[in-house]
């Protein structure tokens, strides 16, 4: 599942790579991103049209093993997250620099990407924006905060985080391991490479698969 404004095709190195490894992948747009309709839903209600997706998957035979892994980038581990809570069935999940609290994300973004203006505009403005949104789409600002989440979810976890991502920084979840959730750190990689996987990452991934199997 794709970061906020891109889409499906963003992800497609990323469901390659899984493919190589043997897994089936099904790469879907968020809503209100690339093919699919409505309004952006930031990571939150998308969770109920990809739950369904699975579920008529499943019917139709398309998942038969019962095998599922969930892999996110930035706003799309909100979304994978948000599946997790409301699914059993669920076998691991993948979080690719997640996304924090809406607000957050977007004063992070600003400054990384539009340095000056983000001087001009007070913080709490930038802020109040992102909250206004989400008001318009009927999203809580709450609800893209993705650490309860992983706080209270006992399924295996792991977050590949970078030390040079200023907009889903590495020390925002160190203090999330436990026993179901594992973190990767790696170096130098800003937010927009996250989703592409490394040979460390790579390492990283196969040793955690081979734990949830």
């Amino acid at each position: 599942m794709h970061g906020f404004r891109t889409s499906k095709e963003f992800m497609l190195d990323s469901a390659l790579y899984f493919r190589f490894l043997g897994l089936q992948v099904v790469v879907p747009d968020l809503l209100g991103h690339g093919d699919t309709g409505g309004k952006k839903k930031y990571g939150v209600d998308d969770s109920k049209y990809i739950n369904s997706l699975i579920d008529n998957l499943i019917e139709e035979g398309i998942i038969k093993d019962g095998n599922i892994y969930l892999v996110g980038s930035s706003m799309g581990a909100l979304t994978a997250s948000h599946i997790s809570s409301l699914r059993s069935d669920i076998s691991g999940v993948i979080l690719l620099a997640p996304m924090l609290q809406f607000d957050e994300a977007v004063y992070n973004y600003a400054k990384i990407d539009h340095p000056i203006l983000s001087r001009i505009i007070p913080e709490k403005d930038i802020r109040k924006g992102a909250a206004l949104a989400l008001r318009k789409s009927n999203v809580k600002l709450k609800d893209t905060n993705i650490q309860p989440l992983l706080k209270s979810s006992q399924t295996p976890t792991l977050l590949i985080l970078s030390d040079s991502d200023q907009i889903s920084p590495y020390a925002s979840y160190k203090q999330l391991q436990k026993d179901n959730i594992e973190i990767f750190k790696v170096n130098g990689r800003h937010h927009p490479s996250m989703n592409t996987i490394g040979e460390g990452e790579h390492e990283a991934i196969v040793k955690w698969l081979n734990t949830t199997q």
